[in-house]
């Protein structure tokens, strides 16, 4: 079994074989835009190889800032697209393909990892963890309002527009430096929030479509995170 990094011909055999590894084919054609694969950073992209150079394996990472509480911005690793053939499960392939990865991301410099997992306790033995959970709240219109301060500073305000703001449609060709602006100063002021990298706001991918994306997205899966320098990440052959 071979594990090695991608480059940008590869591109086209990675996006196959993940998607064989979710038994899924690619909606559109590579070159389409606007999917989750433009996203990706080939040279952060893995392939498992068999003997006689098959892929079997992918499994992938971005270049991520995580804020954490306090406002410090740390380097994170994102990690995305694993998945092995059915053909070859069970058989070490994810376990050699974490080892490789880990270890990438301690040569970075990126000492956590995070990921949105579709079946969470596959990555426990990698050191990974919930770092967050999620909570929905239902509210009848008829039973909510807004608060009474609020509500008294605004009834108070001459309705001249000043103080209740405008709302404007926009195309995303005419707003998307003010859709990044603005992420961005979300992202540096709210624990746990990552970053979005430039190219995925001008690649049309700041928030790719898949249906894939569906089984990992922050409404059902929950969110995972691990320290590459804990115990159960600390070599670059950790235990199965």
């Amino acid at each position: 079994m071979e594990i090695r990094s991608t480059t940008d011909e590869d591109l086209e055999v990675f996006v196959d074989t993940v998607h064989a590894a979710f038994g899924q084919f690619p909606e559109t054609p590579i070159d389409g835009g606007g999917l989750w694969w433009s996203a990706l950073q080939m040279d952060r992209c893995l392939l498992a190889l068999t003997a006689d150079g098959r892929p079997v394996g992918t499994a992938a990472a971005h270049s991520f800032e995580l804020t954490l509480p306090g406002g410090t911005l740390v380097p994170a690793a994102g990690v995305t697209a694993v998945g092995v053939l059915p053909s070859h499960r069970r058989q070490g392939v994810l376990r050699e393909m974490m080892r490789h990865q880990l270890a990438e991301f301690r040569t970075r410099g990126e000492f956590l990892s995070v990921l949105l997992a579709s079946e969470a306790p596959i990555y426990g033995r990698f050191g990974y963890g919930p770092a967050t959970y999620t909570a929905k709240l239902t509210v009848p219109r008829h039973g909510a309002a807004l608060a009474v301060p609020r509500a008294r500073a605004l009834a108070d305000t001459p309705a001249t527009g000043e103080g209740f703001g405008s709302v404007e449609v926009l195309r995303r060709a005419d707003c998307a430096e003010i859709l990044e602006e603005v992420y961005d100063r979300y992202r540096r002021t709210q624990p746990g929030a990552l970053s979005r990298p430039h190219r995925w706001w001008a690649l049309r991918a700041g928030s790719p479509r898949s249906r894939r994306r569906r089984a990992t997205s922050p409404s059902t899966a929950t969110p995972t995170a691990s320290r590459t320098d804990t115990p159960a990440t600390r070599s670059a052959s950790p235990r199965p």
